[in-house]
């Protein structure tokens, strides 16, 4: 476009109504148009023009937008003043300008001909740049265009092609394992990459050496793999051709290669041999154990709403015992499903998929409804609630309501929680449990000593019982580090006037030394299994 002095342009309507559309946030106004009165129509093809998704506008000769539509301010969070007020070309990426002015040299040599496809970046109030894809159309005095922001697209697109670079170069730099074999089973070559992969440094290690006895002579789990079983030993004497999709390989370090192969007769100088070629599968083995770890989540997904509505969740309870009185002080709930067979389904396969899917806070509501319920019956009971439930809001009033609504005394209620739901949010953790013990209830640190932040989380939260993880407790008597392990946390929590509690007891040595280095309560098979609530 030549260079001149900004002067009005005539474009119709939709370039006219500068007065009422300046500040509605509608399309800007042609510059220096002036106020008229527009049909009902006009009217509404202006709405039409701003509400469009792409960004419309036109543009004079010399320079400078004379109408642009609301997309724009959208798009580049200019105002649309701001846009028109300026050279277009200020706004253009400084390495696109010269390409953008021959794009319009180009236009006003070939006057009246639609231009498509011309991209160039625009600078957006924020300092960084959309990609701008232009169609185009000169009429005698006015550029009219069609524009779209294309920077997501094109991201994508690089994004793609940066993948696919990547996918190539990694095809062409891993190659399958070879070897190839005499007529009487001799391995006569191995490629670098089958070296490798069963962790060799040259070939001379296995040169001359039968195959299968080098890395192929155990199954999987260990056991002998005789030669006249093997399938790749009979390739050459029968010429027939071997195809296995999943077998072992065992690595000069002992380590075992899953692999698939194939194997065809060979001529060889002494007579026919075979040819192997060999592929580490552990990928493929992994991928399937996720795919099926993926179906097992989405069965259990299933499985745990059917629970819910036919009333199989269940709580069991686990007695925790005052050691100085040998009696059952509370008692932790724990929780189950019921399959439909009538088997105790542990928490530990269902309730990752209830995680994943949405499910867990109302299983967690249902928890605190049981829990509340026994409380209210005059039982001391302490219970858990998922990391994604801590800090809710939404958990909090549940647990205000259910004890409004049964008038449980909450000094019969514990909360257990463990370092990974508070360790995200500590703050998040700390309000929750200040909340809860204003309320009455009482608050238990569960597997103290396992996490990087206990002495951390015992300071900062408003705990009442330090629960001792069981791996400590159950070498208690045999490993004097788990001692004296256990005596510091219990040292630890007796200074801070919190109350210990050992888990995983299984025999009286265990209990007797627990109650020596002044350990509380305990919970355990010892003490007590876990059983069907009451």
């Amino acid at each position: 476009m030549s260079s001149r002095a900004p002067d009005a342009v005539s474009g119709g309507p939709l370039e006219q109504d500068r007065d009422e559309r300046v500040g509605t946030g509608g399309a800007a106004p042609p510059r220096g148009s002036r106020r008229s009165r527009h049909s009902r129509s006009s009217l509404s093809m202006i709405r039409l023009f701003d509400l469009s998704p792409d960004l419309l506008g036109a543009a004079s000769p010399d320079g400078y937008f004379t109408l642009l539509n609301a997309a724009w301010q959208r798009v580049l969070g200019w105002t649309l003043d701001e846009l028109m007020a300026r050279p277009f070309l200020a706004f253009v990426h400084p390495d696109d300008v010269e390409e953008t002015t021959a794009e319009i040299s180009k236009l006003a040599a070939h006057g009246g001909v639609a231009h498509y496809g011309f991209e160039n970046r625009y600078r957006t109030r924020t300092g960084d740049y959309r990609r701008i894809e232009w169609t185009i159309v000169p009429d005698i005095d006015t550029a009219y265009f069609v524009a779209k922001d294309v920077s997501d697209k094109r991201a994508a697109e690089a994004q793609r092609d940066r993948a696919a670079q990547m996918m190539r170069t990694v095809i062409e730099s891993v190659a399958d394992g070879l070897w190839v074999t005499d007529a009487r089973g001799r391995l006569i070559l191995m490629n670098h990459a089958g070296i490798r992969l069963l962790g060799y440094d040259s070939p001379d290690e296995v040169l001359g050496r039968n195959p299968h006895t080098v890395f192929h002579h155990r199954h999987e789990d260990g056991t002998p793999y005789p030669i006249d079983q093997c399938p790749l030993a009979d390739v050459g004497p029968t010429g027939r051709r071997v195809h296995v999709g999943e077998d072992t390989f065992w690595r000069r370090d002992g380590v075992p290669v899953p692999v698939s192969y194939s194997s065809a007769p060979i001529a060889t100088a002494e007579g026919a041999g075979s040819v192997v070629a060999f592929h580490d599968i552990t990928l493929v083995q992994t991928e399937r154990a996720r795919l099926r770890a993926q179906v097992a989540e989405a069965e259990w997904f299933d499985e745990i709403r059917q629970a819910m509505i036919e009333n199989r969740l269940e709580l069991f309870e686990q007695p925790i015992v005052d050691l100085s009185s040998g009696r059952t002080y509370k008692h932790e709930l724990l929780l189950r499903l019921r399959s439909r067979q009538g088997a105790v389904v542990e928490p530990r396969l269902f309730l990752p998929a209830a995680e994943k899917y949405g499910l867990i806070e109302e299983i967690d509501r249902w928890v605190i409804t049981q829990a509340i319920t026994l409380a209210a019956s005059g039982r001391r009971v302490a219970f858990n609630v998922s990391a994604e439930s801590i800090g809710k809001a939404g958990i909090l009033m549940h647990i205000e309501d259910e004890l409004a609504r049964t008038g449980a005394e909450p000094g019969l209620l514990t909360l257990e929680v463990t370092e990974t739901a508070v360790m995200d949010d500590l703050e998040e953790g700390k309000r929750f449990a200040d909340r809860l013990v204003s309320l009455g209830c009482s608050f238990a640190l569960d597997d103290f000593g396992t996490g990087y932040g206990s002495l951390t989380y015992l300071r900062q939260l408003p705990i009442t019982y330090v629960k001792i993880d069981a791996q400590f407790v159950q070498g208690l008597t045999t490993d004097p580090s788990d001692r004296a392990l256990v005596e510091a946390i219990v040292h630890i929590a007796q200074s801070l006037g919190k109350r210990t509690i050992a888990e995983g007891v299984e025999d009286e040595p265990t209990l007797r030394l627990l109650r020596d280095l002044g350990v509380e309560l305990a919970q355990g098979y010892h003490l007590g299994r876990p059983a069907p609530s009451s």
